[in-house]
């Protein structure tokens, strides 16, 4: 089962129907229409898996509740940004999108999409997370986009568990500020280190870079 929660409002963004705004635009408030989509999305899967499984159902209502709470303000800065530059992307279209893309995945193995969705709203990413990072929530998505297919082929495995994370190094100040984590991903009984290295992008964000050791062919 592809682990499609982490990517799936970000694709519904970056798939613009025709006749949307200017994609600069649509990507000035990127962040906060994914924020929106995101907020549809985990709360409709949310809701399925309180009730598919009562007995996480508190923990699930809390992680789901302390997101919302972190933010509040950018998914509703997201839903203004989406009424206006991609009306196409209203609640009830992203919601008809969540339960195509999910009710067969929680019907088929509902504790493990459940585990998912509790993961990224907890870490950004859908799996166990520790260890110390100086990323956030937004940027670990980012880096995950690139680190999940890249681990699946490495390690020929589909269902990867846990991520941990340390920082190794940390140069500079400000825009010269340069960052480097080791993160080991593991899954089928195997472990892959990556190092990812991440600093302040010229007019704002971040830039990153997902790199693994010893890859035949390079």
């Amino acid at each position: 089962m592809k682990m499609r929660f982490a990517a799936f409002a970000a694709a519904m963004l970056l798939q613009a129907p025709a006749g949307a705004a200017d994609q600069a635009e649509i990507m000035a408030h990127y962040l906060d229409m994914r924020a929106f989509t995101q907020s549809v999305q985990s709360g409709y899967v949310a809701g399925q898996c309180a009730e598919k499984l009562p007995a996480n159902a508190e923990e699930i209502r809390a992680t789901l509740r302390q997101w919302q709470t972190e933010n509040g303000a950018a998914v509703e800065r997201g839903r203004v940004a989406a009424e206006r530059l991609m009306p196409e992307l209203n609640e009830p279209h992203v919601l008809a999108e969540t339960r195509k893309a999910f009710d067969p995945q929680l019907a088929a193995d509902a504790p493990k999409i459940c585990k998912y969705v509790v993961n990224n709203l907890r870490y950004g990413v859908p799996l166990a997370f520790s260890g110390k990072t100086l990323t956030d929530r937004n940027l670990r998505h980012d880096i995950w986009k690139q680190l999940y297919p890249a681990s699946v082929s490495l390690m020929s495995c589909q269902d990867l568990d846990s991520i941990q994370t340390d920082v190794t190094s940390e140069t500079g100040t400000g825009q010269q500020r340069k960052i480097v984590e080791r993160w080991v991903v593991s899954g089928c009984g195997k472990s892959r280190e990556a190092t990812i290295s991440h600093q302040p992008a010229e007019g704002g964000g971040t830039t990153f870079v997902v790199g693994f050791e010893n890859v035949p062919g390079r």
